[in-house]
């Protein structure tokens, strides 16, 4: 695989999950319930923002941003793996 669409790829990753991260992060904050006769009721979730952002996009950003540096302070030549016969 050539270089730049391995970066192309480990670029995906990371803005998959910024993406996640950053729409879980500005879901509501509460819980709806459905109670009987058609009630609902909500529930307030008293988090701090550290733990209502936390989901797996953050490790998905986190990991491709771990593969983005191995990738570019690595050298590898471009023409592909071979065995050695």
């Amino acid at each position: 695989m050539h270089r730049k669409l391995r970066l192309f790829f480990i670029a995906m990753v990371v803005l998959v999950g910024a993406g996640k991260a950053w729409m879980h992060g500005n879901a509501m904050a509460t819980l709806s319930v459905p109670g009987c006769l058609g009630q609902n009721f909500t529930i307030r979730l008293d988090l701090p923002v550290w733990q209502q952002a936390h989901c797996w996009g953050c490790y998905l950003a986190i990991g491709g941003l771990i593969i983005l540096a191995i990738e570019l302070f690595t050298k590898r030549a471009d023409s592909g793996w071979s065995a050695a016969t």
